[in-house]
């Protein structure tokens, strides 16, 4: 296995152009981590909404009116039968039969691991922050040394 070593770079050695390309490319990694975030908790809520709503599946509610999503927007009047079994989209195309409780654990399980997996990419995002903006910081500096020195040679 190879080692990865991180190596320290003094900011205010690196040329103008070549900070300015580091702060573009950090920003890219930047939003390219923010948009994973947003989207992972949007499929956490959804996970976390399905798990809740299962809770109605009752007994008691067998029998009951309800309205059916044919799509994000259109539902059609139905009754609610077997209220103790339900089919799961698990992806891809499959789908899956399950008590109503395995169905709750399995979205509790994926919740969990979402919620892994968005712990394991704030550190990240906030370094990468960090970085941009000491970066930022650097290129703005140089920028008001080289603004400095051709107002004084101009004089």
């Amino acid at each position: 296995m190879s080692e990865v070593r991180m190596q320290e770079i003094d900011l205010s050695q690196v040329s103008m152009s070549q900070l300015s390309h580091l702060k573009t490319q950090i920003e890219q990694e930047v939003q390219f981590l923010s948009t994973s975030l947003h989207q992972l908790k949007a499929v956490q809520q959804k996970f976390a909404a399905s798990k809740d709503i299962l809770s109605k599946l009752v007994p008691e509610n067998d029998g009951k009116e309800a309205l059916i999503p044919l799509t994000s927007s259109l539902y059609v009047p139905g009754r609610l039968s077997e209220t103790n079994r339900v089919l799961l989209d698990i992806g891809t195309g499959y789908y899956t039969e399950m008590s109503v409780d395995d169905a709750k654990s399995y979205f509790q399980r994926k919740v969990d691991y979402l919620v892994k997996q968005i712990e394991g990419i704030q550190p990240t995002m906030k370094e990468k922050q960090k970085t941009r903006d000491m970066v930022l910081s650097v290129l703005q500096s140089k920028m008001q040394q080289l603004t400095a020195q051709v107002r004084g040679q101009s004089s």
